[in-house]
């Protein structure tokens, strides 16, 4: 059987026990930026009907 060099070295390393990193931030991040991209969204909109 031939494994690669990728495999054999993956399977000689010791187990990863760090926790998972958190996204909320981000999601928060995304969440504010998308409340103001909507705002100027229909602000842009009154404008355009106004006219």
């Amino acid at each position: 059987m031939v494994t690669s060099l990728a495999d054999w070295r993956l399977s000689h390393l010791p187990p990863d026990n760090r926790p998972l990193p958190s996204v909320a931030q981000y999601d928060q991040l995304l969440n504010r930026r998308g409340r103001r991209a909507g705002n100027e969204k229909e602000g842009s909109r009154a404008h355009a009907s106004a006219d």
